[in-house]
């Protein structure tokens, strides 16, 4: 990815956050005007790929914005870490609708990659990936 695709890449992470979002309300509504539950709320540990506290912390709202789940802590550690850029994020978040814990961490994961190759102007390869 270029420097030069980065408003383009901003600008689609903007319009697909618009449908999460939209989708997310949508079924946050059903599940308010039908009877009885439907969430199966889980907890999960989410370590991620940002290299900075505005990374994390945009990660954070974002995720937090969605209807349904909440990032209610995140933690920077900077242990064996050579500089401040090297400081792994660990979030912590909450799902409603989410019964298998490594759905809601897979989505989750989906969304910081795609909230990362939007902030970054160099683009994001997630670890493992073909460059």
């Amino acid at each position: 990815m270029s420097r030069t695709t980065w408003p383009l890449r901003f600008l689609g992470f903007a319009a697909w956050y618009v449908k999460l979002l939209l989708t997310s309300y949508a079924v946050l509504i059903a599940d308010e005007l039908s009877p009885g539950q439907r969430s199966t709320p889980g907890i999960v540990r989410l370590p991620t790929a940002c290299r900075t506290e505005f990374e994390a912390t945009s990660l954070a709202v974002l995720i937090s914005l969605t209807p349904g789940t909440m990032a209610f802590s995140f933690r920077g550690d900077a242990e064996g870490a050579a500089s401040r850029r090297d400081r792994t994020w660990t979030l912590h978040v909450h799902g409603m609708y989410h019964p298998d814990r490594e759905e809601l961490r897979a989505e989750l994961h989906d969304l910081e990659h795609r909230v990362l190759a939007a902030l970054r102007p160099g683009g994001f390869v997630p670890a493992g990936a073909a460059a």
